[in-house]
């Protein structure tokens, strides 16, 4: 499945972090010794050591030498052999000429693997192993030598075509030539070959392919004469990772269609709404493709994820859509108006959802790391793909085909397995963590403790070379080359000194004594720098005399060594005007921690002073690489900090309420407490896919916790009970949710079936942290609701107060509307219809009422007459004192017009207090004035009549 236009692209640049001091250094480090980006021919026999095999080695070293993608190649045929023979000193290249004589070639093998610059490099310990290391040239700086090439080319052919045209050409190019031919041919058809084989070369997207498969051109005809022949290094690795993409794009997304297929089959049990979801999903894909390809964003192993995860999250959107508008149907609504019910339903979780879900993928560019970046932007494009098929072509589709949908019909024998289960799971929350929060909020929080004791021990990995599985070719050759020669996991430790400096021997000695404590280190397969060669060549002034290894201690013998060796030869470890020096130092290792504990150690010896002072650099690709690991760490932190702080930003806008948005963190982080202790225990590392776990996973979860509220909300206007609106929801919501979050931890879980570890570990991870977040929202969440009074920003929106209730009311003195209209909603009201008694005289009661809406009537029975003792208006209160002393009741008071009135008891006092401290507060202090005020009245008016109407009184009908 290669999508048209669509690049491909892993490399080992898009893991580096873009800290423009870290790429300076290395560019320069480049510019000054050449590139550290390397391809290794490994060749393996036992018979390693003999005339024709050493033959076949040295023309494939011809071929390669002619090839255009190298700076240099080192090999037993290109590095210098140092040694005295015929009474000179010889710097020839090693097998520059191989002896004919069976006991001069064993003599060469003993040499090499006693030679610094060749053992563990170039040849095996045993000597049964060597290597060919190809430093590629820089992608730029190649395209341009083709360009030259290709010019020169046609000036040739022109040339060749003018002079032979009458002549027919002696044979057609063969299309599609990837070989690559000497320039030494001077035929017209071997022209136009060599320029044909160059193309490939010109566009950087196709270089890596390009090079890899015109050395593998010149490695299948020696197969056969050897037992291991293969080449490993960036090309190889990023070939072999770019087809496991392509494979894991075919077998994810089939395995997530099918997922999907199944979930549809048991929620719609529709046709229409299987064909529909199922076209939104790969209408998304195609649109997301497209997209990539016209904004130049590559395909790569991170970009399959997301698309997979967004269709997986739209299609449960879309069932969620489905399951509403038959339900609606079943009521009796039709076409529009059941299009736009849904809407009403479901439009603020869906619009939320979408929001929460593109803020947990696009926090990925909080890494400074090229390959997340792309992530982010990819996934953000699924996203906005996703809700659109869903809020734009669902509903459409759904108008066209609104006939064929058939009403939900409610089955009595429905699932009552599923009943079973809902009601066993509600008595347990209900009868024993809701009356006992205290101790399971203390459960929850003690589990955190193994986790963050395990979090500790969460190691960082940021290898490009560690993304395959164990089981990869890649990862087999890698480590076959490693246990025989050296690793490609290259340091450039970089010595900084003034013009001429490592021209002086005692410059070169102390690089010499880095050299030799460099070698101690058991982490480090080889390492090579120029005291290697003065120090070969003072040997060989003696004779060869192996006490003579080392770097002789006057600068004129320095200066006289440097002049033996051809100009190019020191280029990788001696800028021209010898101010700076480079030790290539090369290891092996599959995680970017252990190679950053290297880097570390190296780096803490130099600065100790043990070599004296010195100024130095650590530079090249696989530390930019590994450096970057660093970061994921800190910015891990920060992911988490940025969705904390977003949810509760967006929580406590939609619920006007910090206490609300803080349970709403706290249920959706303590599943990502729970990940760290997991990832602790089980050595699963942060890298660049699971370092992405935590936002996505709390980005999607949020939704469950969103809808909670919601209909928590909305069950809590109808019941007027806490506990009652718990249980209400609960019943509805459960299993609906425990279905899509297990749908949705499939779709993390079919991950494991990549081809690349860090994705493997993220779905894994993924799918533990959404089953984690189902059981905070199941549990925890329904404990923390259990204490939280609910208002929205749309409840607080759509009421509609007079002015003069806020500003007449002695109830809300000193509040301004937007807190008045927060605790009216925070506080139960009642409706009365006009005619309705509200109080009876002699009851009991323990209410006080504000009016909110209505006029009433006081009065009082006295003589079987009806005496009128007052009207009340909206703004005013009756019954304060009742409420105080829960004394009875002392008049009647009906309802004149219809009413609605805000009613405290003391118990609902004592809930506002826990709920909204502030209003309650401010509202026991208004209420301690209108009493008092009351209490004055009374006395004043009681001071000016000492008779009273048996007892009652118009002035003190507010004692009611």
């Amino acid at each position: 499945m290669e999508i048209p236009r669509l690049n491909v692209k892993v490399s080992a640049d898009d893991l580096m972090a873009t800290n423009k001091e870290w790429q300076k250094k290395y560019t320069t480090n480049i510019k000054d010794f050449g590139t550290d980006n390397i391809v290794v021919i490994y060749v393996e026999d036992e018979r390693l050591f003999t005339k024709d095999r050493l033959t076949i080695l040295q023309t494939l070293n011809k071929q390669l030498s002619v090839l255009p993608c190298f700076e240099r190649i080192e090999s037993l045929f290109t590095v210098s052999n140092i040694s005295y023979k015929n009474n000179s000193v010889n710097v020839t290249p090693f097998l520059q000429t191989i002896p004919n004589d069976e006991a001069e070639i064993q003599k060469c093998k003993k040499e090499a693997i006693e030679n610094p610059l060749l053992a563990r490099s170039l040849v095996s310990a045993n000597g049964n192993a060597t290597a060919f290391t190809l430093y590629l040239k820089p992608k730029q700086q190649l395209a341009e030598d083709i360009r030259k090439r290709i010019e020169v080319l046609d000036t040739k052919i022109a040339s060749a075509e003018a002079q032979m045209s009458s002549l027919k050409s002696s044979s057609a190019v063969a299309e599609g030539t990837t070989g690559w031919v000497s320039p030494t041919v001077t035929s017209l058809d071997d022209l136009k070959t060599e320029r044909l084989s160059l193309l490939p070369f010109l566009r950087e997207v196709n270089q890596t392919e390009a090079i890899y498969q015109t050395i593998e051109t010149l490695l299948s005809p020696i197969r056969k004469d050897f037992t291991t022949v293969f080449q490993t290094g960036n090309p190889a690795v990023e070939l072999e990772i770019k087809k496991y993409v392509y494979h894991d794009l075919r077998l994810l997304l089939s395995i997530a269609l099918i997922v999907i297929i199944l979930f549809l089959l048991y929620a719609v049990r529709s046709i229409h709404g299987i064909v529909i979801a199922i076209m939104n999903s790969l209408i998304a894909v195609v649109w997301t493709l497209g997209a990539m390809t016209i904004l130049g964003l590559p395909l790569n192993m991170l970009n399959v994820v997301a698309i997979i995860l967004v269709l997986i999250i739209g299609s449960t959107q879309d069932v969620q859509f489905l399951v509403i508008y038959k339900e609606i149907l079943r009521r009796g609504w039709r076409g529009v108006g059941a299009i736009t019910d849904v809407g009403h339903t479901i439009g603020l979780t869906l619009g939320i959802a979408t929001i929460t879900t593109l803020l947990g993928f696009m926090v990925a560019c909080i890494f400074d790391i090229t390959i997340l970046k792309i992530f982010a932007y990819t996934a953000g494009i699924a996203i906005v793909m996703r809700f659109i098929c869903t809020t734009v072509l669902l509903p459409a589709y759904l108008g066209i085909f609104d006939n064929s949908f058939t009403p939900q019909e409610k089955r009595a024998n429905k699932n009552s397995w599923v009943e079973n289960v809902t009601k066993l799971y509600l008595h347990l929350l209900m009868t024993k963590c809701i009356p006992k929060p205290n101790w399971f909020l203390v459960a929850f929080a003690l589990a955190l403790i193994p986790a963050f004791y395990y979090a500790r021990t969460i190691i960082v990995n940021n290898n490009f070379l560690g993304l395959l599985n164990s089981a990869s070719t890649a990862e087999k050759q890698l480590d076959t080359l490693s246990q025989q020669l050296s690793g490609i996991n290259i340091i450039h430790l970089t010595i900084e000194g003034n013009p001429n400096d490592f021209k002086q021997a005692r410059k070169i000695q102390t690089i010499e004594n880095i050299v030799q404590y460099l070698r101690k280190n058991q982490q480090i397969d080889s390492v090579i720098a120029v005291s290697d060669y003065m120090a070969l060549t003072n040997k060989a002034m003696n004779e060869n005399d192996p006490a003579c290894f080392y770097v002789p201690r006057k600068d004129e013998q320095i200066a006289q060594y440097i002049n033996f060796f051809p100009p190019n030869t020191f280029s990788p470890y001696l800028t021209e005007n010898y101010a700076r020096t480079n030790i290539i130092i090369r290891c092996h290792f599959n995680d970017s921690r252990t190679f950053n504990h290297l880097l570390a150690t190296i780096k803490h010896d130099l600065d100790t002073g043990m070599f004296g002072p010195i100024h130095y650099t650590l530079t090249g690709e696989n530390v930019l690489i590994a450096q970057s690991a660093n970061q994921l760490s800190s910015r891990y932190a920060y992911s988490i900090i940025f969705m904390g702080f977003a949810i509760f930003s967006i929580f406590s806008t939609l619920f006007i309420s910090f206490k609300t948005a803080s349970a709403t963190v706290i249920s959706n982080l303590w599943s990502i407490g729970m990940l760290l202790g997991i990832m602790g225990l089980f050595a699963i590392p942060l890298n660049t896919a699971t370092c992405m776990v935590a936002s996505i996973t709390i980005g999607i979860g949020i939704v469950n916790t969103l809808q909670q509220m919601v209909r928590y909300n909305k069950e809590f206007k109808h019941l007027k009970s806490e506990i009652l609106a718990i249980e209400k929801m609960l019943k509805i919501q459960f299993f609906e949710r425990v279905i899509i979050n297990l749908v949705i931890a499939g779709g993390f879980a079919l991950l494991a079936f990549s081809n690349f570890k860090p994705i493997a570990q993220f779905g894994l991870l993924g799918a533990t942290v959404v089953i984690l977040a189902l059981i905070a929202d199941s549990l925890l969440m329904p404990i923390l609701l259990s204490k939280t009074r609910l208002t929205t920003l749309s409840d607080l929106v759509k009421l509609n107060i007079r002015k003069t209730l806020i500003s007449n009311s002695p109830v809300f003195k000193g509040m301004n509307p937007f807190q008045a209209k927060k605790l009216i909603l925070a506080s139960n009201v009642e409706e009365y219809r006009a005619g309705t008694t509200i109080v009876h005289a002699g009851d009991d009661g323990d209410q006080m009422y504000v009016i909110l809406e209505g006029d009433l009537e006081v009065s009082v029975a006295y003589n079987e007459k009806r005496i009128l003792l007052s009207y009340l208006s909206t703004g005013e209160v009756f019954g304060e004192l009742a409420l105080i002393s829960k004394s009875k009741r002392t008049a009647d008071v009906v309802a004149k017009t219809d009413t609605k009135l805000l009613v405290y008891n003391w118990e609902s006092l004592v809930r506002l207090r826990r709920f909204a401290p502030f209003l309650s507060s401010q509202l026991l202090l208004n209420l301690a004035s209108i009493l008092g005020m009351r209490l004055v009245d009374a006395q004043r008016k009681l001071d000016n009549s000492p008779r009273l109407i048996s007892g009652h009184n118009a002035n003190t009908r507010k004692t009611l």
